[in-house]
């Protein structure tokens, strides 16, 4: 079973700004709806493998990203 990272925004500009600087640097991970039972946000999140989730908070980092949560499974 694989385990992923999602990120829930405030915002569905800041989703569309993710995704773009994810796809830009190799992220494998792609917008999806957000579940109801994470939050109402935006009603979109961003869904990595686990596997990459010390590249996804580089990311963050790096361009100053914004995002609500991240749920690691």
């Amino acid at each position: 079973m694989i385990n992923y990272t999602i990120i829930s925004f405030r915002t569905t500009t800041d989703a569309i700004i993710f995704e773009s600087v994810a796809k830009d640097n190799n992220l494998h991970g792609r917008l999806i709806p957000l579940p109801r039972s994470i939050s109402a946000s935006c009603g979109l999140c961003w869904r990595e493998p686990n596997n990459n989730f010390k590249a996804v908070k580089n990311l963050i980092q790096e361009f100053d990203l914004s995002y609500d949560t991240i749920y690691d499974n």
